[in-house]
């Protein structure tokens, strides 16, 4: 996979990560079990460390 089509691809995943990440802390609060709240910060860090591989990955 060339350069410019692998960052593309980070970029669309990092849109979605970021939709998911909002959407769940938006919607999950404290009236939901503690796995789901899980889960919104576990999106978090996955979002935290696609960001750092794309920035090393397409810096210019």
């Amino acid at each position: 996979m060339d350069r410019t089509n692998t960052c593309s691809l980070l970029r669309s995943v990092i849109i979605v990560e970021i939709v998911l990440f909002l959407l769940g802390g938006i919607f999950v609060t404290n009236m939901h079990p503690l796995w789901m709240q899980n889960s919104v910060f576990v999106i978090g860090c996955i979002l935290l460390v696609t960001v750092l591989v794309w920035i090393v990955t397409c810096k210019r």
